[in-house]
């Protein structure tokens, strides 16, 4: 019923069982935006019939917390059908809305630690892509070893269990592109599809042929490269803003970073690494489709084709960005 009951309960816990891990959400590190305190504990189960272990989740609430959280389910509730309704109309999976919005209200908030080693890799190679790309090895998945000494090339010691945990909450020991840094993932994923749909069926979707139909009729300043105001230029038909083009940019210049000199640009060896991108990451679930639908990604392929002329006495809009 209180904090004294809820320490008893984990030392009982601690010794009949084997604890994988403990979280404490009563840290103001852990705290999300329900504002939620308990203390969540992992530990294995075998024996009593199952056929193999497997590990179950605790949770440690005290009375006070419990109730107001049971108190605030409807609202929660409210707030999850609304996001729901919002986006079914678009033709994502409404149950992948709602967990994520579920998700999105309980995740802890990134950690300044985190903040700062993500800015560290965008200043030393332009991006966090690029840091993929090229510290990271561009594997679909890393695991600790490979972290490690990234890190310590980095010169950067002090923190490497925590920023593992954080980037690895699920405790599957290894890390993604997307555990990295989800908002690039998910702007390349848009690109990326925007980039295929602009070859007509028959032709191959290759780094090549994408790159020719991208600049045609722009007079490129370097033969086979791009320049950021040119790529801004070509990405506004497609919907994009400034600002995602100039991040886009960044994600795709392989040689950015602090050792760079400019000007920058980006070459078909940098298209053709967007158009591997799938096998780096599965998309689908990124743009919350329903299980084996691919149907959303043909769609997002399809939003920068011409718009519906609009109605007498309104202003044409350009293509909206996905989601």
């Amino acid at each position: 019923e209180n904090s004294t009951t809820l320490r008893v309960g984990l030392e009982e816990i601690k010794e009949r069982f084997e604890v994988v891990n403990i979280r404490n959400y009563y840290n103001t590190c852990l705290a999300n935006l329900l504002c939620q305190r308990y203390v969540e504990v992992l530990v294995v189960l075998a024996g009593g019939g199952l056929e193999e272990p497997f590990v179950a989740e605790l949770r440690l609430e005290e009375a006070a917390f419990y109730e107001a959280r049971l108190s605030s389910a409807g609202h929660l509730n409210d707030i999850k059908k609304g996001f729901r309704t919002m986006y079914e109309k678009s033709g994502i999976d409404g149950d992948s809305v709602e967990y994520l919005a579920t998700y999105a209200l309980q995740l802890p908030k990134v950690t300044h630690s985190l903040t700062i080693f993500r800015r560290h890799l965008a200043r030393r190679f332009g991006s966090t892509v690029v840091a993929w790309r090229k510290a990271f090895g561009n594997r679909p998945t890393v695991n600790f070893q490979k972290f490690v000494e990234v890190c310590r090339s980095l010169n950067n010691r002090d923190h490497i269990v925590e920023h593992w945990l954080e980037l690895d909450p699920t405790l599957s020991g290894c890390v993604s592109l997307f555990d990295l840094d989800a908002e690039a993932v998910i702007l390349l994923a848009k690109i990326n599809m925007r980039f295929r749909a602009l070859v007509p069926e028959g032709e191959n979707q290759d780094a090549e042929t994408i790159f020719r139909h991208l600049t045609r009729g722009l007079a490129l300043q370097r033969p086979g490269e791009i320049l950021a105001l040119e790529f801004r230029n070509v990405l506004r038909p497609l919907g994009f803003t400034q600002v995602e083009a100039e991040r886009i940019f960044n994600y795709l210049d392989g040689l950015g970073g602090c050792r760079h000199h400019p000007p920058a640009t980006i070459n078909l060896s940098d298209f053709a690494w967007l158009l591997r991108l799938p096998a780096l990451v599965n998309l689908s679930p990124a743009f919350l489709g329903k299980a084996g639908d691919n149907t959303d990604l043909a769609r997002l392929s399809r939003r920068h084709e011409e718009p519906q002329p609009a109605a007498k006495g309104t202003r044409a809009l350009s293509p909206p960005a996905a989601l």
